[in-house]
């Protein structure tokens, strides 16, 4: 049997801008020979030859990650208003959806939308059943430093359980703070309740 890559897996990375990401929010562009040969263990169960590693090489960044963002910055696919426009993707699309750096810049209430809520909606809609919604976020008490003197662009401050007001049709599986204490880090699966 000849040693295929499974390049069926959909990825969808929300807010990319320039630099489209894979699970665990590693830049498709700094995944390393050694990350595919962890991912070809973990597929095989055994070590990969040298043959399949190299086909896993080529291969790999070929796999579907679709980038969607506001822009149409270079590595976009998708252009989308994220948290207010409906994502233009079909239901029960992706595997695994990624959202870095995005979901603070989302107000909770915009006059009669709440684009935070809506996102969560969507990421619903296109993720198939048992798939995972990855979020990283700056958390609070950092509020004050990262809304006046960093970012003012943040618009939403997301405290150790303010997921727990979008998981609806998810579970949590993982929720942790970085070792500064700075950025939350979400694990959420999609799961029929």
């Amino acid at each position: 049997m000849a040693f295929e890559v499974d390049l069926s897996e959909k990825i969808v990375d929300l807010g990319c801008g320039q630099r489209k990401r894979t699970k665990g929010g590693k830049l498709i562009s700094k995944i390393t020979e050694d990350d595919y040969f962890q991912i070809l263990c973990e597929q095989l169960g055994r070590r990969p030859t040298g043959v399949e590693l190299a086909e896993m090489c080529r291969l790999a960044p070929l796999s579907t990650v679709i980038g969607i963002d506001k822009e149409a910055f270079a590595g976009v696919d998708i252009t989308c208003h994220l948290g207010y426009d409906k994502i233009p993707i079909e239901d029960k699309f992706a595997d695994y959806v990624l959202a870095h750096d995005l979901v603070e810049h989302l107000l909770f209430v915009d006059k009669d939308k709440k684009p935070v809520a809506f996102l969560f909606k969507e990421v619903y809609r296109i993720l198939k059943c048992g798939g995972c919604f990855e979020v990283k976020t700056p958390c609070f008490p950092y509020r004050v430093n990262w809304h006046n003197m960093y970012a003012p662009q943040h618009k939403s401050y997301w405290g150790p359980d303010t997921v727990d007001l979008f998981l609806g049709k998810f579970h949590l599986c993982s929720k942790r703070v970085s070792a500064d204490g700075k950025v939350h880090i979400l694990l959420l699966k999609y799961e029929e309740k």
